[in-house]
């Protein structure tokens, strides 16, 4: 179960024993982690004027950072930085259609690309890599994050692991749910991408965003950092945020626990993340080191998009009210949320449409990867940062092993490497997420003998074989014709 939200058919319901129900999840708070199935049983309870932002503009504004107040005169690194912007449960629209799959009709589904303007992410396709066959380590939120983090599939992790023996004898396996697989108190806090760059690359490592990788005693300390999933509270966001540091993060901030629940305080605001963001990058760069950034993006998830944009403000946060913290994100580079309703309604859609839902979440999430964009052209930083764009999961069968549950995007973008030019790799050069943690020591010159032995890697770099496509001009893939042009056959 995802706990995406009441109402929504993706997870299990709980009767009087854990019995599965029409694949329907019912609780006061869905937000929670520690909504347990099979072989658990456990539910636990929870404990416990609009202000718009600056719209972009070519040359820098009063709100908008400034390449002069951020870089330093000795500013200098000799490596890349990385930011890994990842979606969750994104639905591919008709220009992804390169790495969409083709099959449309499911048993009692059929899905539909719609055709959305998202400026942001084509930049990233139009001078970058594009990989039209990756696919995920496993098609629910938590157990793919794991793998990304970390490059290891998710039957290992230890969380899983201990959670399994508490319940059975592990005869029959793993168990690797939602709630299982975390990032708890053992060697998977130590080695991951951020551990090792931080440690061995000299990175100055930071996370914001959806982490959804807290386990249920909140990696020993009891907290009960789930309760942020509905209700803001600074002293326990900066223990919960404490713990999530001990995963190698320097900097943890815009921290949402996992699903945000419904609730009357905040819902998403990625003008918080990108504006902490922001904040991440400066101090990378007055401390002259490279950075790595996670930026987990809450879009395209529930809850409701309309009902973020129209009830709650850019003050509204896990955290507190923001303005009172003098925390007030008014420095990004998004578009006013009034304008992105405007944009979602020109397509031409009655209000009542849902597809109006999905549009605005798509527009949404991509003005803030168009923020993070301009921030880092602005600041000189765009070309020499290693953009990893991609999404969790599949969603038109999220929770299956089909190509529409486990089918993902992956856009990248480093043009010291792969140049600014579109390329587009062989359909038959197929790619996992669990490969970037991989791909990213070698691209951060961390060489083999430098991991440690105890760091047990499913990943394989792709970085030289991508290069070389690139430097014989190996771009197999006919992207205008590609929506006719796949041996795949449709999944009935």
């Amino acid at each position: 179960g995802s706990g995406v939200g009441m109402n929504i058919k993706q997870g299990f319901e709980f009767i009087e024993s854990p019995f599965f129900k029409d694949n329907h999840i019912i609780s006061n708070n869905p937000g929670q982690s520690d909504i347990y199935g099979w072989p658990f049983t456990i539910i636990k309870k929870d404990e416990s004027s609009l202000t718009t932002t600056a719209e972009p503009s070519i040359s820098p504004t009063i709100n908008t950072p400034s390449p002069t107040t951020i870089l330093p005169i000795n500013y200098s690194v000799n490596k890349p930085n990385f930011l890994i912007y990842l979606i969750d449960d994104i639905s591919f629209t008709k220009f992804m259609n390169v790495s969409s799959p083709k099959g449309l009709h499911l048993n009692g589904k059929d899905i539909e690309y719609l055709d959305i303007d998202l400026p942001a992410i084509e930049e990233i396709m139009n001078s970058g890599v594009i990989f039209p066959r990756t696919y995920t380590s496993s098609p629910k939120c938590s157990p793919s994050r794991y793998t990304l983090l970390t490059g290891r599939y998710p039957i290992r992790n230890e969380w899983a692991k201990e959670r399994t023996l508490k319940t059975s004898n592990g005869k029959q396996g793993i168990n690797i749910t939602i709630q299982t697989s975390k990032l708890g108190a053992n060697n998977d806090s130590l080695y991951n991408i951020p551990s090792l760059l931080s440690t061995i690359g000299n990175y100055h490592s930071g996370f914001v965003g959806k982490w959804h990788l807290m386990t249920s005693d909140d990696n020993g300390y009891n907290l009960g950092c789930s309760s942020l999933s509905t209700k803001p509270n600074l002293t326990l966001y900066n223990q919960c945020t404490n713990i999530v540091k001990q995963q190698g993060f320097d900097f943890v901030d815009a921290y949402y626990h996992s699903n945000i629940g419904i609730n009357p305080y905040f819902s998403h605001n990625p003008e918080f993340m990108v504006s902490k963001s922001q904040e991440f990058i400066k101090q990378a760069v007055n401390k002259n080191k490279p950075f790595f950034l996670y930026f987990s993006s809450t879009l395209t998830h529930d809850p409701s998009t309309s009902d973020a944009l129209f009830n709650y403000d850019i003050n509204s946060s896990p955290k507190g009210d923001l303005n009172i913290l003098n925390e007030s994100p008014t420095d990004t580079l998004m578009k006013s949320r009034d304008s992105i309703w405007d944009k979602t309604l020109s397509y031409g859609y009655p209000s009542s449409s849902p597809k109006n839902e999905f549009i605005a979440s798509m527009t949404w999430m991509d003005n803030s990867l168009g923020a993070l964009i301009n921030y880092l052209r602005l600041n000189n930083l765009y070309d020499n940062t290693f953009i990893i764009l991609m999404n969790d999961h599949g969603m038109g069968s999220k929770g299956m092993l089909y190509e529409q549950g486990t089918r993902i995007m992956q856009y990248v973008r480093y043009p010291p490497i792969f140049g600014n030019k579109q390329h587009i790799v062989p359909k038959d050069f197929i790619t996992s997420n669990v490969d970037i943690a991989g791909t990213i020591f070698d691209a951060a010159q961390i060489e083999q003998n430098q991991i440690p032995k105890q760091y047990k890697l499913d990943s394989n770099s792709w970085l030289d074989a991508v290069k070389y496509q690139i430097d014989n001009k190996q771009d197999g893939y006919d992207y205008n014709n590609n929506i006719n042009n796949t041996d795949q056959k449709e999944e009935k």
